[in-house]
């Protein structure tokens, strides 16, 4: 048997600069109109509550991402960039990359991390006050600050940007892919 499951319909708009410049009130509308709201401007559904998209995000046996994970859905239309085997890959094809970066990402190898990180961030806030009262946040700080807290030392500054933005995109995936590869043919 299945259930019907009836969806609020709203025409806010996410990606509206009003909603963009204060998103809060808009998103409590959201979280009222019900667990899942669709947004007819987009032919899409949004979730907005903590506990709902916890589920969803965890849930990748009813909620593929495999499709694509923003507005476009890959299986309907062809994608118009390629594909991240680390965001938009639904088990099988996910797990071996995915047991790759949770040897570098784990919340438990993360927390092992932490003290480096206070002790990084305490020395470029301390490098930057030492000298003088002003400074440019982003590249005294923001610019400095990750790649040298990297759980991947062999990462340098110059390639640091280079490795998040693979991370998010299919840039990466024949390395990771790779790496997987080498793991599973040793296990």
């Amino acid at each position: 048997m299945t259930t019907a499951i009836a969806f609020c319909e709203s025409d806010i708009d996410p990606f509206d600069e009003e909603f963009l410049a204060d998103p809060l009130p808009r998103l409590a509308q959201l979280r009222d109109l019900g667990p899942v709201v669709y947004l007819s401007r987009y032919d899409a559904h949004a979730v907005a509550r903590y506990a709902d998209v916890h589920r969803a995000l965890t849930d990748w046996q009813s909620l593929q991402s495999g499709a694509g994970v923003g507005l476009s859905n890959f299986n309907h239309e062809e994608p118009w960039r390629p594909p991240s085997l680390l965001l938009e890959a639904d088990p099988p094809r996910h797990d071996a990359p995915r047991h790759v970066l949770q040897q570098i990402l784990s919340p438990r190898r993360l927390r092992a991390l932490s003290d480096r990180w206070r002790s990084n961030a305490e020395q470029v806030v301390d490098d930057v006050l030492g000298r003088g009262d002003e400074f440019d946040a982003v590249t005294e700080i923001a610019d400095v600050f990750p790649s040298g807290s990297s759980p991947m030392p062999s990462v340098s500054h110059a390639q640091a940007p280079l490795m998040v933005r693979s991370l998010l995109t299919a840039g990466v995936d024949t390395t990771v892919t790779g790496i997987a590869a080498e793991h599973l043919a040793r296990v």
